[in-house]
């Protein structure tokens, strides 16, 4: 029973989180993504994406809906760290890096329009309208990623963040 129940909340938080990531990607807020979209959230995660096992569940325009793509990464456990079966597989190798800088630079262009930019929600909109601690703040926000980001990529991964968490 309790094992179950640990389950189903395991299963919300994934389902949750796999929400997010499909906002994130869903630009347009059409309610679907790209194959090409899904294949690069696959890589960044270093899952293996079937595209034979996706293709039945793309519309006539080569979209794929958010209740498929919830329902196949929960098949393929994108984002089951800890399963030891064979059932999530990873792919191995680095990430490309400059394809990563480019999608970085491209969201960050996207969210720095209007609203907070994913990095620096951390800074006071008070403290905006203050343009020079603004900018000191701005400084070490980006300095202290700099220094997280030790491969330079524009992401922090698992690995790095694990060596934040020991300091």
């Amino acid at each position: 029973m309790a094992f179950r129940v640990m389950r189903n909340k395991r299963n919300q938080r994934w389902n949750q989180r796999l929400q997010e990531i499909f906002q994130e990607w869903d630009m347009n807020q059409t309610g679907a993504i790209s194959l090409e979209q899904m294949t690069e959230i696959y890589r960044i995660y270093k899952v293996e994406l079937q595209i034979e096992d996706v293709k039945p569940r793309l519309d006539k325009s080569g979209q794929i809906k958010k209740s498929d793509f919830i329902e196949h990464s929960i098949e393929a456990k994108l984002l089951d760290l800890k399963d030891s079966s064979n059932t999530r597989k990873t792919v191995g190798g680095t990430p490309k890096k400059n394809k990563d800088k480019e999608e970085w630079k491209r969201r960050k262009e996207m969210k720095g329009k209007g609203s907070s930019s994913g990095l620096l929600c951390c800074i006071s909109r008070q403290d905006r309208d203050q343009d020079i601690k603004y900018q000191e703040d701005l400084n070490r926000v980006e300095a202290a990623f700099r220094q997280f980001d030790t491969d330079g990529d524009g992401f922090i991964d698992w690995d790095e963040f694990k060596q934040v968490a020991k300091n």
